[in-house]
C-alpha cells in the first residue's frame, strides 16, 4: 500500500431538514509523499458516519468515484447527492445519522464494542474518510474528523431556545411526516375545540373512544342495545320475523297476519286452508255455480265423451258423442272416415286436383285387371313415367327388349333418372353418334363416347372390389410410339377457352386416403404443375411443387414439401433461389455411406470438367476439407472477404491471404488460456522504428512497482479460462502509472500487461546500477589509496616517533 499524505479542508452544507436532498460535503486535496498532487482519473472515497464515543458504531456509508485528472488533487465529495457508485445501505438515513437521539441499537459488527450507544442532541459525530487512487488494495484512512453538534445543519438542538420536545409536530411510527401550512380558520376551529367554544361535525369516521347509551361498543364494533333506552333482544332473527314489543324487550317474532313467512313457488296462488296460507294451483273444480258448488262434476270424463251444460243442476256433465245422422247435414265438410265400409268401398278420393284409390287395382282396357295398372292397348305418357322399384319389360313376338325412339322433331334420344323424390340427377342421351351422361345437377357432362371411340370423361375414378388391386394402363405397341398421360389447363369455356395465366394450376396428381369407416376421405400428398408466368406461344414458365402430410399433422391438404423450378430444386420451400435450396425452422443436409469402405463426400469442379476439391469423410471418417490442386489455396471468407487462408504448403494465414509461416496472423492475438511455444521473437529491426528515445529513470519507476502473487478470480470470469493455480507478477493499474505504453486495455475496459516489453527498462535499471557500482567502485578504490597513504604516513610516523626516542633502533638509520 503506497501513503499519501493528505491537506483538507471540511466544509458542511445541509438544506433544510424539509428536503429530501440535504446533504454534506467535504473538500481537501490529496498531496503524493513527494507533494505532488495525486491526479488519477478515479480516485475511490469511502465516508462514514460514525458515534462519538467509545462503540465508534457506523451510522451511515457511501462510496464515490472522482476525477482528480485535471482538478490537482483537489476534490469535493457531498453525500446524498445520488452519484455514489454504492449506495447506503446502513438503516438510517442521513439526516437520521446527524439527528438522532437516545438509545440507538446496532447490528452486530458495526460497532467497534458493545451492540448500541446513547446520543443526546448536543453529541457530536465522527467522520471517517478513506481513498484508494487504483494504485494499491484496500482503503488508505484519513484522520478522523469530528463534529459538534452546533456544526450540524441537518438537526438543531433548539429554534430560538425552543427545543425540539416543546415543538408541535406530526409523526406517524416514529417517523416525522411532511404536512401544509395551517390557515388561520383551521387554526381558530383546533383552538375552539381545545377551548371547549368549539364542536365536532360530521361523521363518526375517525372516532376512537367509547360509546355509551343505546349504542354501545367502539369503532367498527358498534352494537345497538336499547331502541330509547328499552331493550333490544340479542337473539339473531331469521326471515319473515318482524321486530315486536312484548312489554319489557324488543324481539323478532313472526308476523301475526297468518300468511306464510317463506317465498313461495313461482306460479302457485295464496290459498287459505282456514288455518294457514300456502301456495296452491287453481283447478276447474273451484269454479263456483250459483249455488256455491263447484260447476265441474268432479269425477273425469272417459273416452268419446264431451262436456255440456246442465240448466236443471247449474253444472258441467260429461255425456257419449253419438253416431252422426247424416240425412240432416246440410253443410260443411263429411270426413269419409265417418262413413260406413258399403259406402266408402265403391268411392274414389279426391283432393287437390287429384284422384286416387287406396286398395285394389285399376284397369283400362280390362274388367279385370291383374295389377295395380293394367292397361291394354298402347299408353301416352308425354311427361314421362316414375318408377319406384324394377322395370321389366316383357318381349313379345315383334320387340325383344327396350326400345328408345325419338319421333317428332329431330333431336336427340334420352334417358333420364330421377330420385325418390322427383328430382332429376343424370341425363343420358345419343345425338350424332355420341352418347352423352350428364349431370342434371351441376349441368356438366361427365362423360362423352364420341364415334371415334374418344372418351372424355372430366373426372374419372378407377375403383377395385375389395380384394383386387385398382389399376390404369396406358399401353401402346409398336415402334416409336409412346404412352403419354396428358393433363391440359384452359381458361375460359370450352368453347371460348384462353391462355393460362400466372399462378394458374395446370393440373395435379392427388393420393387419397379413408379416414373413417363412413367413408370420408382425405388428401395424403399430390403432386401437382403452377404456372410462373403468363402464357403464349413464346412463354410457358412453370414450376412442379410436391406436397405430403407430416405424420401427427392435423392439416387438411398436405404441405408443400418441395418444389422444381427453373432456379433449381427447393425442399422447405416453393420458391428455391439456387440450385439446390433447403429451408427450414433446422435445416440438414445428409449424406450417408452403406458399406463398409466409408466414404461421402461433396465434390467441386470447374468449368474444365476438373475436380477442385471436396468436402466429406473417407478412410477413417475424419471429416476432411480438401483440395484437389497442388497449387490453389483454401480460404475462408466472411462479408467478402478472406479472413482465413491455408495455402498448398500448409501454412495458415488469418487475416494474411499469403501466409510466410506456418501461422501468420495479421492483426492482435487473445489466448484464453496458457501459450506454449520453444521460442518467441519479436520484431525491433531499426528499420522499422522512428523517434527513437532513450528511457529515462527506469530504474526509479520500477522501484514504484510492486511484484504480488494472486489467484484469478475464476468464478466471475469463467468465459477467460484461467488457470486455477497461484500465480505471480504486476498490478496493471500501477504498470499503468509508470509505463502506460505497456497497457492494453479492451473493450470492457480490462487492462493487460506487456511484460515482456519491461525487458527494456529492466536492462537500463540495470545501467543504472551498473554506472553506480563503478561510480562506488571507484570512490572506494579511491578511499583503498587514501587510507593505504594515510596508513604509510602513520607508520613513516610512528618510525620518526621511535627514532626520536631511540637512534639506535632498528630503521633509525
Amino acid at each position: 500500500m503506497k501513503t499519501k499524505l493528505v491537506f483538507t479542508a471540511l466544509i458542511l452544507v445541509a438544506p433544510s431538514l424539509s428536503s429530501a436532498d440535504a446533504g454534506v460535503t467535504f473538500r481537501g486535496r490529496l498531496l503524493q509523499p513527494d507533494g505532488n498532487p495525486v491526479t488519477a482519473s478515479s480516485v475511490q472515497f469511502r465516508v462514514q458516519i460514525r458515534t462519538p464515543d467509545t462503540p465508534n458504531c457506523l451510522m451511515y456509508e457511501e462510496i464515490q468515484s472522482k476525477d482528480l485528472s485535471h482538478s490537482a488533487g483537489v476534490f469535493s465529495v457531498t453525500l446524498n447527492d445520488g452519484t455514489a457508485v454504492s449506495g447506503n445501505v446502513e438503516p438510517f438515513s442521513l439526516e437520521d445519522a446527524f439527528s438522532k437521539v437516545g438509545t440507538v441499537s446496532f447490528a452486530t459488527g458495526k460497532c467497534s464494542s458493545g451492540h448500541s450507544t446513547s446520543l443526546t442532541s448536543t453529541s457530536g459525530r465522527s467522520v471517517q474518510i478513506s481513498f484508494n487512487d487504483g494504485s494499491f488494495a484496500g482503503w488508505e484512512p484519513l484522520p478522523a474528523l469530528s463534529t459538534s453538534f452546533a456544526g450540524q445543519a441537518l438537526a438543531a438542538a433548539s429554534v430560538e431556545g425552543v427545543k425540539r420536545e416543546n415543538i408541535f409536530r406530526v409523526e406517524d411510527a416514529g417517523v416525522l411526516q411532511s404536512i401544509p401550512s395551517w390557515t388561520l380558520t383551521a387554526y381558530n376551529k383546533l383552538l375552539g375545540i381545545v377551548n371547549g367554544t368549539e364542536g365536532i361535525t360530521g361523521n363518526a369516521a375517525g372516532f376512537t373512544g367509547a360509546l355509551a347509551g343505546d349504542v354501545t361498543g367502539s369503532q367498527g364494533t358498534t352494537s345497538v342495545v336499547a331502541l330509547r333506552g328499552q331493550p333490544v333482544s340479542a337473539v339473531t332473527p331469521v326471515t319473515g320475523q318482524v321486530l315486536t314489543w312484548d312489554g319489557s324487550t324488543w324481539k323478532a317474532s313472526a308476523a301475526a297476519n297468518g300468511l306464510p313467512t317463506a317465498i313461495g313457488v313461482a306460479g302457485k296462488f295464496l290459498r287459505s286452508s282456514g288455518s294457514s296460507w300456502s301456495g296452491q294451483d287453481i283447478l276447474f273444480s273451484d269454479i263456483k255455480n250459483s249455488m256455491g258448488s263447484s260447476a265441474f262434476s268432479v269425477a273425469a270424463c272417459g273416452a268419446n265423451q264431451t262436456v255440456k251444460w246442465s240448466s236443471l243442476t247449474d253444472q258441467f256433465q260429461c255425456q257419449n258423442i253419438g253416431d252422426l245422422d247424416a240425412s240432416t247435414v246440410t253443410g260443411g265438410l263429411l270426413d269419409i272416415a265417418r262413413l260406413p265400409a258399403a259406402v266408402t268401398d265403391a268411392l274414389w278420393v279426391t283432393g287437390g286436383g287429384h284422384i286416387a284409390r287406396p286398395f285394389g287395382n285399376v284397369g283400362i282396357g280390362t274388367n279385370s285387371p291383374a295389377f295395380k295398372l293394367d292397361v291394354v292397348g298402347n299408353a301416352r305418357v308425354s311427361a314421362g313415367v316414375l318408377i319406384e322399384g324394377p322395370l321389366t319389360m316383357m318381349n313379345d313376338s315383334e320387340f325383344r327388349g327396350a326400345q328408345l325412339l325419338k319421333q317428332g322433331t329431330p333431336g336427340a334420344v334420352q334417358v333420364r333418372l330421377f330420385d325418390e323424390s322427383g328430382v332429376e340427377h343424370w341425363h343420358q342421351s345419343i345425338k350424332d353418334g355420341s352418347m352423352v351422361l350428364r349431370n342434371y345437377q351441376t349441368s356438366t357432362d361427365v362423360l362423352t363416347l364420341a364415334p371415334t371411340g374418344s372418351l372424355e370423361v372430366p373426372r374419372l375414378q378407377v375403383r377395385a372390389s375389395d380384394t383386387t388391386a385398382s389399376r390404369a394402363f396406358l399401353s401402346t405397341y409398336g415402334s416409336g410410339v409412346k404412352s403419354s398421360l396428358v393433363l391440359q389447363r384452359s381458361n375460359g369455356t370450352q368453347a371460348s377457352p384462353f391462355e393460362v395465366q400466372f399462378g394458374d394450376n395446370l393440373g395435379e396428381i392427388v393420393w387419397n386416403g379413408a379416414v373413417g369407416t363412413n367413408g370420408a376421405t382425405k388428401p395424403g400428398a399430390w403432386i401437382f404443375s403452377t404456372a410462373t408466368e403468363n402464357w403464349s406461344p413464346a412463354t410457358t414458365g412453370t414450376k412442379m411443387l410436391f406436397g405430403v402430410t407430416p405424420t401427427g399433422s392435423t392439416q387438411s391438404s398436405p404441405v408443400p414439401q418441395m418444389a422444381l423450378a427453373e432456379q433449381g430444386l427447393g425442399i422447405g420451400t416453393v420458391n428455391p433461389q439456387a440450385h439446390l435450396h433447403i429451408q427450414d425452422a433446422s435445416p440438414r443436409l445428409r449424406l450417408q455411406d452403406s458399406d463398409a469402405s466409408p466414404s461421402a463426400k461433396i465434390e467441386f469442379w470447374n468449368h474444365l470438367n476438373t475436380a477442385v476439391g471436396f468436402l466429406g469423410f473417407e478412410g477413417s471418417n475424419n471429416l476432411v476439407l480438401e483440395t484437389s490442386s497442388s497449387t490453389h489455396a483454401m480460404g475462408l471468407r466472411t462479408n467478402g472477404v478472406e479472413r482465413i487462408t491455408i495455402s498448398p504448403n500448409g501454412y495458415v494465414g488469418i487475416g494474411k491471404v499469403t501466409p510466410l509461416y506456418k501461422l501468420d496472423v495479421d492483426g492482435d492475438v487473445n489466448v484464453s488460456g496458457t501459450f506454449r511455444a520453444n521460442g518467441l521473437v519479436y520484431l525491433s529491426d531499426i528499420h522499422y522504428k522512428k523517434n527513437i528515445e532513450g528511457l529515462e529513470g527506469s530504474l526509479d519507476k520500477l522501484l514504484v512497482l510492486e511484484g504480488v502473487s494472486y489467484l484469478w478470480r475464476r468464478d466471475e470470469f469463467p468465459e477467460k479460462n484461467f488457470s486455477s493455480r497461484r500465480q505471480i507478477g504486476l498490478i496493471a493499474q500501477e504498470v499503468e502509472t509508470q509505463f502506460p505504453e505497456l497497457i492494453e486495455q479492451d473493450s470492457a475496459g480490462y487492462k493487460a500487461v506487456n511484460y515482456a516489453a519491461l525487458v527494456a527498462p529492466i536492462i537500463e535499471a540495470i545501467r543504472e546500477l551498473y554506472h553506480k557500482y563503478v561510480s562506488q567502485e571507484e570512490r572506494l578504490a579511491q578511499q583503498d589509496r587514501k587510507i593505504q597513504d594515510l596508513e604509510k604516513a602513520i607508520s613513516e610516523l610512528r618510525r620518526d616517533v621511535a627514532c626520536q626516542k631511540d637512534a639506535a633502533a632498528d630503521g633509525c638509520r
